[in-house]
């Protein structure tokens, strides 16, 4: 008998589907593991051109910046340069000022107790006749915006004025209320003062102008009873 050797079997349809499915699945790995990889390119593309943009607008931006505070540097130096001059010239007035004041304090050191009496009372003097002034001013601007109402908003302005008046009465505390009466009176009796001194003064001028008429009367009366004696010597 001649030796027999052993040979494979066939494949059967099972086999070859299996390993065609095998084959199908190698080759989808490989698509899928080069479409991963080509995804990735793009996106690392897609990162570096994202990055070399931002460092371009940063770029920009700085370079924005720099002549930004370029031209903030020359309009200063411009500005410093225009107001050089009006400076010096404030700074000129402020220096002769604060000599002024020295001066004045050294002049006020230097006087004597009677000098400095007379001094403040005159600095006093004048400045109740600027507040009296200022004072006159505003009354006569307060008549004069009165007059030029009409009769209803006059009515109008009083009734307000009396209003805000009595309620600023009203929420006075007592102690408030016994200060602004008490120089409510001092007023009064000061101005009352004013008034007698005033008519006081009136009356002594209209006495010594009657006191001077009297005189002249009187001299002119000597003067007639001379010429008239002289002319009696005279004719005998």
């Amino acid at each position: 008998m001649s030796e027999q050797t052993d040979l494979p079997p066939p494949p059967t349809d099972e086999a070859a589907k299996a390993a065609e499915d095998q084959d199908t699945s190698a080759l989808i790995a490989e698509a899928a593991a080069a479409a991963v990889a080509a995804a990735v390119e793009v996106e690392d593309a897609d990162v570096t051109a994202a990055a070399l943009a931002v460092k371009a607008d940063d770029e920009a931006q700085a370079k924005k910046n720099e002549q930004r505070r370029k031209r903030y540097r020359e309009k200063s130096v411009e500005e410093g340069a225009t107001d050089n001059k009006p400076a010096k010239k404030s700074q000129t007035h402020e220096d002769a000022l604060a000599a002024r004041r020295l001066k004045d304090r050294q002049r006020y050191a230097n006087m004597t107790p009677e000098q400095r009496q007379v001094y403040n009372s005159k600095r006093r003097e004048q400045y109740h006749r600027q507040s009296e002034a200022s004072r006159q001013r505003r009354r006569e601007r307060e008549r004069a915006r009165y007059h030029s109402l009409d009769n209803s908003a006059a009515k109008e302005r009083n009734s307000r004025r009396a209003k805000l008046e009595r309620e600023r009465y009203q929420r006075l505390t007592p102690e408030e209320l016994e200060a602004k009466n008490r120089k409510r009176r001092e007023r009064a009796a000061l101005a009352r003062q004013k008034k007698a001194e005033g008519r006081g003064e009136e009356a002594a001028k209209a006495a010594a102008e009657a006191a001077v008429g009297a005189d002249t009367v009187a001299a002119a009366v000597e003067a007639a009873k001379e010429a008239v004696e002289k002319a009696s010597v005279v004719s005998i």
